[in-house]
C-alpha cells in the first residue's frame, strides 16, 4: 500500500532545487518509482501518449513518513518546503538558494 509514502508534487523545474535544500536541512527525500511505461518488463505494452504519468513522475517528491519520525517532524519538513518554495529562509530577504525556478 501506500500508507507509508508521503509524497508531494512540486514543478519539475523546482524540484531538483528542493531536494538539495531539504538535503541540506538533513531531510531525506526520495523520487518513488520512475513511470511503468518507462521499465523493461513493459515495454512490449506501450500504447499512445504516455506523456501524463512521466510529467506526473517528474513532479514527486517523496518526503519521510514512519512510526519512529518525532511528533513535530512532519510540521517542520513542510515548513521547509514551504519556505524553500516561496522563496523564503529565516534571516535571509532573498529566495532560498536553489529553490527558485530556473527558466
Amino acid at each position: 500500500g501506500t500508507a507509508h509514502v508521503a509524497a508531494i508534487l512540486v514543478e519539475p523545474l523546482r524540484r531538483d532545487g528542493l531536494r538539495a535544500f531539504l538535503t541540506e536541512k538533513r531531510v531525506q527525500t526520495s523520487l518513488h518509482y520512475p513511470p511503468l511505461h518507462t521499465l523493461g518488463a513493459f515495454s512490449d505494452c506501450r500504447a499512445g501518449d504516455l506523456s501524463h504519468s512521466s510529467a506526473f513522475c517528474d513532479a514527486v517528491v517523496v518526503l519521510p513518513i514512519h512510526p519512529e519520525l518525532p511528533v513535530m517532524a512532519p510540521e517542520h519538513i513542510i515548513r521547509l518546503c514551504v519556505m524553500c518554495l516561496a522563496g523564503k529562509q529565516p534571516g535571509q530577504p532573498h529566495a532560498a538558494d536553489g529553490c527558485l525556478q530556473v527558466a
